[in-house]
């Protein structure tokens, strides 16, 4: 179950970071034709919120192999623990390396997470809000 739910993880992940660029593209490919200096800036900005929020997600996807490999690196040792008989200093630290090394992936995950969201979020408002600005009032 667990890893059914991981693997969707990874596909919404990819899916995010695909529609962040592709709304990145199709609104540099088409912006918003204007003199006004405020709407301008609103489009540049959401711009800046859409890369930010691309490279997180790019980020998050370089740390979905570290994630694996540590699962594996976990299993393999586990294995052996088991299989060989080795003395408690050696289960220790192995126990320490580990734990370390997960704190530092989970606290990588909890920063770039809501970066990518928030970003993403915010760079669609500015530049709803730049068409929105520059569509005409009748």
């Amino acid at each position: 179950m667990s890893s059914q739910l991981e693997e969707y993880a990874m596909k919404s992940e990819l899916y995010v970071v695909a529609l962040t660029f592709s709304i990145l593209a199709i609104s540099i490919q088409f912006p918003a034709e204007t003199s006004d200096v405020c709407i301008g800036r609103l489009q540049a900005l959401g711009w800046v919120f859409l890369v930010v929020s691309g490279i997180a997600g790019i980020t998050l996807l370089r740390n979905v192999s570290r994630d694996y490999n540590q699962y594996l690196t976990k299993r393999r040792l586990e294995d052996i623990m088991n299989g060989a008989r080795l003395d408690d200093v050696s289960k220790k630290e192995f126990r320490r390396v580990y734990s370390e090394e997960s704190k530092n992936l989970s606290r990588n995950k909890r920063f770039w997470w809501p970066v990518q969201g928030y970003c993403l979020a915010v760079g669609l408002l500015f530049l709803a809000t730049a068409r929105i600005l520059n569509s005409p009032i009748y």
